[in-house]
């Protein structure tokens, strides 16, 4: 055997092993993008069916009075939609398995629909306009970052955390005193919260160099956090607004 046939047999198994960890990466990145789209389709199916529902709500008052008079519904929706959010992150046997998957999105977004279609039925529509503009944007303008940008925020996911229950508190707080400034600066900081974690959520989602990513049989429990922030932020902007009342 020549000299030139032994190198060439040397290098061979580098070769398949490049090539193999180019085609790993290629079906990766394909599946990766797969799920990205099916999050996002999901996402947009909640949010056609939150829009619906608000319209519905804000030119059918005697739903709203009804609603607001019998105000143990909202309490019961409110509880609707932590249970159900629990089960589908914290158990995995419901929120990766399909149908019971879906059929807690749908209700979890049904019950949110009601929250989000009852504090627009209170407040001038011009307003809700408004507010569903802002948060069209600063969702555009965000999700856009968290794609583009080389800065990993999966890793601050604990920081978050201690933001969002302290911004909690903050709320709870103000339940005994009205004071229009605090609220101007609670919906501000509404907005920043539910912002850092739409790009947070949006990183986990992309996956890729990242530290932290969703795996891929969790594209309900991404739409569903993604939903969250969309509609955090847009309640947040109608009380900035003084639409809510």
């Amino acid at each position: 055997m020549s000299y030139q046939s032994q190198v060439n047999d040397e290098e061979n198994p580098h070769n398949e092993n490049a090539l193999k960890r180019s085609l790993s990466e290629i079906t990766d990145t394909s599946v990766r993008l797969g799920f990205i789209r099916k999050v996002f389709g999901i996402v947009s199916f909640q949010l056609l069916i939150t829009i619906a529902w608000t319209i519905l709500m804000m030119y059918s008052p005697g739903m709203v009075s009804w609603v607001l008079n019998n105000y143990w519904i909202i309490w019961v929706d409110l509880v609707l939609i932590l249970v159900i959010e629990i089960l589908v992150i914290c158990v995995r046997s419901i929120g990766r398995r399909s149908p019971h998957n879906y059929i807690c999105l749908t209700i979890f977004t049904l019950g949110f629909s009601l929250m989000v279609g009852c504090c627009a039925a209170v407040s001038d529509p011009k307003i809700v306009f408004m507010a569903a503009v802002m948060t069209l944007f600063i969702t555009l303008a965000l999700t856009t970052y968290a794609y583009y940008t080389k800065t990993d925020l999966t890793y601050c996911g604990g920081f978050l955390c201690i933001f969002g229950m302290t911004l909690m508190l903050f709320g709870m707080f103000m339940w005994w005193g009205q004071c229009s400034t605090m609220n101007i600066i609670y919906s501000c900081l509404g907005v920043i919260f539910y912002g850092f974690f739409l790009i947070y959520d949006t990183q986990l989602l992309m996956g890729g160099s990242r530290r932290y990513k969703l795996d891929i049989d969790d594209y309900v429990v991404a739409a569903m956090m993604i939903y969250i922030d969309i509609i955090g932020i847009f309640l947040e902007l109608l009380s900035l607004l003084g639409g809510k009342n």
